[in-house]
C-alpha cells in the first residue's frame, strides 16, 4: 500500500497517465462553507478565507495559456464585482487558478454563498517549515562523482528564501519572488514588508531554513558540504516568515502559480513546508485551500515539472500535511543517516538509531512515496542563524529529506533531459533499498540515486519508454 503512488510506475510501465484534471472539483461539497468560517463571524467582523471557484474548463486541466488566464480573470472579476467594496479585502488572486483569498464580512459571505460559481469557502490555513552522511547513504554523491550535477537544470525552492550572497548559492539563483501574508491584509512578511514582492531581494531569507534546504540541492561546496546537484540553477520563492511559518496556505499555491507562468521550464520544485492540518488521504478536494493547491500543482505539472514535499514532522502514523497530500506531489519521509545515540527530537524519542531507520517524527501513511536521509543534514546556513557556523547549518526533518530527492531528480534530468515524469518516478521507485516504518507498518522505497540513474539509463538504452 505504501508504494501505491510511486512503485506502480515500475510495475505498470506501459500505463498512460490520465491528464491532471479539475474533475476532482466537479462535485460541489455538501457544505459549501466550512464551519470555522461561520463560527468566526459569529464573534468577529471579518474572517480570512480561501474561496474556490468553478473552473472555466471544469472537465479539463487548466492550461497555462493566455486565453485561459483571461477567462479565469473575468470569472474572478465578476465574483468580486458582486461584493460591496467595504465588505471585503482582497488578499490574493492567481493566474492559473480559479480562486481568491480575501477577508470577508457576514454580508459578503451571504453573497458568496448564493453565487453558483463558488465551490467552497474555508478559513485560511497556516503551517510551517518541516524541520554529512545523507548524500552517501542515498548514493547521491556517487551520481555526482559520475559527472551528473544537475548542470543546466532549473529547480525551484518554495521556503523561507535564501541568503542571496552566500558563496555556495549566489551563482545558482536565476529568479526570486515572495508571497508571504500575515493576519493583516496588505501587510506581509516579504523583505519589503508587503505580502507580495518581486525581483531582486524578494527571496532574502530571514529564518535560515530555506538557505539550508537550497544548499542540499545546489550548494557548490566552497563553504558547506556540496549539494546533490551543485550545478543546477534555482528559482527562490519565499513563503515563510522570520519564524519559519506561513499564515495562509494560498501563498504556497501562489508560488506554484507564479512558477507555472514565469518559469515553465522548471524541472523540479521542492516544498519543505506543510500545513498544521494533516490529512489521511489524498486531500485535493478536502478544503478550499487544498483545492487551490491541487489546481496550482496541476498547472505546474502541465509543464512537465515534478514536485517534492516533506510529509511533515508530527509523528503521525496515519496522516500527512499539505502539499504532500496533493495528487501529483512526491511525498517524502525521513530516515536517520547514521548510527547515533538515543535522540529526542521534534517531540519524540528514537532509540537504537542506525542508518536507514525511519525517524519517529516522520508523518507516514500510504500517500508517502519515498523515504530519504533527513537527520541530521549539514548544508549552507545564514550568517545570523543560531544553527549556523561559518556559513553552514545543521537541520533534521522531512524538510531535509525532500530536497535530497529533488537534487537527485535534477541529476536524472541532466542524464535524460526529455525524460517524462512517469519515467523519473519509475526510476526512483526502482530503489533496491526498502524500509518499513514501525508507526504504520508500511513499506517504502528509500532513495538510491545511483540505482535510479542506472534504471533511467536502461529505459532509453533498451529502446523502450514508459508511456507519458
Amino acid at each position: 500500500m505504501a508504494m501505491r503512488n510511486l512503485s506502480a510506475w515500475v510495475v505498470l510501465i506501459s500505463i498512460t497517465i490520465g491528464a491532471f484534471s479539475m474533475s476532482a472539483f466537479a462535485a460541489t461539497p455538501t457544505t459549501i462553507v466550512g464551519a470555522e468560517v461561520t463560527a468566526t463571524l459569529a464573534h468577529a467582523d471579518s474572517v480570512a478565507v480561501v474561496v474556490m471557484l468553478a473552473s472555466p474548463q471544469q472537465d479539463k486541466l487548466i492550461a497555462t495559456n493566455s486565453e485561459t488566464r483571461r477567462t479565469i480573470a473575468r470569472s474572478v472579476d465578476r465574483v468580486l464585482a458582486e461584493l460591496p467594496a467595504h465588505e471585503f479585502t482582497l488578499r490574493r488572486r492567481f493566474d492559473n487558478i480559479s480562486a481568491i483569498s480575501l477577508d470577508i464580512s457576514s454580508r459578503a459571505l451571504a453573497i458568496l454563498r448564493r453565487d453558483t460559481a463558488v465551490l467552497r469557502i474555508d478559513v485560511v490555513a497556516g503551517g510551517s517549515a518541516q524541520l554529512l552522511q545523507a548524500a552517501p547513504l542515498a548514493h547521491v554523491s556517487d551520481v555526482r562523482a559520475l559527472g551528473f550535477t544537475g548542470k543546466n537544470i532549473k529547480t525551484a525552492v518554495i521556503d523561507s528564501g535564501v541568503q542571496l550572497d552566500h558563496a555556495d548559492l549566489a551563482d545558482s539563483i536565476v529568479g526570486q519572488q515572495c508571497f508571504c501574508s500575515s493576519a493583516t491584509p496588505g501587510v506581509g512578511c516579504c523583505p519589503n514588508g508587503s505580502a507580495t514582492q518581486s525581483g531582486a531581494g524578494s527571496g532574502a531569507d530571514a529564518e535560515g531554513h530555506g538557505t539550508n534546504v537550497t544548499g542540499i540541492i545546489t550548494g557548490n561546496g566552497s563553504i558547506a558540504p556540496q549539494g546533490g546537484a551543485p550545478d543546477a540553477n534555482v528559482v527562490i520563492v519565499r513563503v515563510l516568515d522570520s519564524h519559519g511559518s506561513f499564515y495562509d496556505a494560498s501563498d504556497i499555491a501562489a508560488a506554484l502559480d507564479w512558477i507555472a507562468t514565469n518559469h515553465p521550464d522548471t524541472k523540479i520544485v521542492n516544498m519543505s513546508v506543510g500545513t498544521n492540518a494533516l490529512f489521511s488521504s489524498a486531500c485535493g478536494n478536502a478544503q478550499s485551500f487544498t483545492m487551490v493547491m491541487q489546481a496550482a500543482v496541476n498547472a505546474v505539472a502541465a509543464n512537465g515539472t515534478l514536485m517534492t514535499a516533506s510529509s511533515g514532522n508530527q509523528a503521525s502514523a496515519t496522516s500527512i500535511s499539505a502539499p504532500a497530500c496533493i495528487n501529483g506531489v512526491i511525498a517524502v519521509g525521513a530516515v536517520w543517516d547514521s548510527t547515533l545515540s538515543n535522540q529526542t527530537f521534534l517531540g519524540c524519542t528514537d532509540t537504537a538509531i542506525v542508518a536507514d531507520k525511519p525517524t519517529c517524527f516522520t508523518n507516514s501513511n500510504a500517500l508517502v512515496q519515498l523515504y530519504a536521509p533527513g537527520a541530521y543534514t549539514t548544508a549552507t546556513g545564514l550568517n545570523t542563524d543560531p544553527f549556523t557556523s561559518n556559513g553552514q547549518s545543521s537541520y533534521g526533518g522531512t524538510s531535509q529529506a525532500s530536497p535530497l530527492v529533488a537534487s537527485c531528480i535534477a541529476d536524472l534530468f541532466q542524464l535524460k533531459p526529455n525524460a517524462t515524469a512517469v519515467q523519473i518516478k519509475a526510476a526512483l521507485a526502482a530503489s533496491p533499498a526498502h524500509i518499513t516504518d514501525p508507526k504504520s507498518g508500511l513499506s517504502f522505497p528509500r532513495l538510491d540515486c545511483k540505482q535510479a540513474l542506472i534504471y533511467l539509463d536502461r529505459i532509453f538504452a533498451n529502446g523502450f519508454a514508459i508511456s507519458p
